[in-house]
C-alpha cells in the first residue's frame, strides 16, 4: 500500500474497499519509488485498458518524478486479439476473466494484477482457451 496523500473519493472507497485509514501509516510514492524503478524499469507491465499505467504515470509526475520506463501490454487487446469477437466488446477485466475460466477477486489490486497478467500468458493449447 502507497498513502497518495490525497483524500479518498466514496466511490472509489466503495469500489475497492481502501480507505485513507488503510494506507494512514503507508510509505509515499517518493519514499518507494526509488525501489519500484529498480524492479520495474526495462520490464513487461500488464495493465487492463491502460489504467494501471494512467495511474502511474499520473502518480509520477504529481510528484515531478520520471515515469518509469517499461513496456506496458494492455490485457484487453491481448484479448480482443487472441479471440476476436468472444467477447461482445464487453472488455472490462471480470468479464473476460471469467469468459476464460480465471477466478478473482475484482478489485484487488493484486487480485486484479494476477488477473490480467494469467491472461496475457496463456499457454497455446491450454483445454478450454480456445
Amino acid at each position: 500500500m502507497v498513502n497518495p496523500e490525497v483524500p479518498f473519493s466514496a466511490f472509489n472507497v466503495g469500489l475497492h474497499g481502501i480507505d485513507e485509514d488503510a494506507v494512514l501509516d503507508s510509505e509515499t510514492l517518493p519514499q518507494v519509488y526509488g525501489r519500484l524503478r529498480r524492479i520495474l524499469e526495462g520490464t513487461v507491465l500488464v495493465s487492463h485498458m491502460s489504467f494501471g499505467r494512467g495511474a502511474m504515470d499520473g502518480a509520477a509526475r504529481r510528484y515531478g518524478l520520471v515515469p518509469i520506463r517499461a513496456r506496458w501490454l494492455d490485457s484487453s487487446l491481448v484479448a480482443r486479439r487472441a479471440w476476436p469477437g468472444r467477447f461482445r466488446r464487453r472488455w472490462s477485466l471480470a468479464v473476460i476473466a471469467g469468459e476464460l475460466g480465471i477466478t478473482f477477486r475484482h478489485h484487488d489490486a493484486l487480485e486484479d494484477a494476477r488477473a490480467a497478467g494469467r491472461l496475457c500468458c496463456v499457454p497455446v493449447g491450454t483445454p478450454g482457451w480456445t
